[in-house]
């Protein structure tokens, strides 16, 4: 199957580099890093990560490349604001994604953790 013919199917291009994932996440407005801060900034921010792969194959080959990212989103308390910055951002970049529930780390903040493939 071809490239082009899996985007027909899913009715977009699934390609997309990390750097453009980030400037899509940065019109949030808020903080963004790749990977973990090296001192994080005030709360909310957002951390990405690549985990894992979806890849497209058969007969052994792999014929198209699928990315999974998670998307982190931290807050001090549930930011619905923060919140739909975030799936706004996906929204309008046709971006499909998941969320978590609120997952509270040590009672210092809330994690909303949002997956997605590109």
């Amino acid at each position: 199957m071809l490239k082009t013919d899996l985007k027909k199917i899913l009715g977009r291009e699934l390609k997309m580099l990390q750097s453009e994932l980030k400037i899509i996440l940065e019109s949030t407005g808020l903080p963004v890093v790749y990977g973990s801060w090296k001192k994080a900034p005030r709360l909310p921010y957002i951390v990405f990560i690549q985990s894992r792969s979806t890849n497209v194959c058969a007969d052994n080959k792999v014929y198209f490349k699928i990315k999974n990212f998670d998307i982190e989103l931290y807050s001090e308390s549930k930011d619905l604001e923060s919140e739909k910055k975030l799936e706004d951002a996906l929204d309008e970049n046709d971006i499909y994604y998941e969320s978590s529930g609120d997952i509270e780390i040590k009672e210092k903040f809330v994690e909303v953790i949002y997956s997605i493939e590109v």
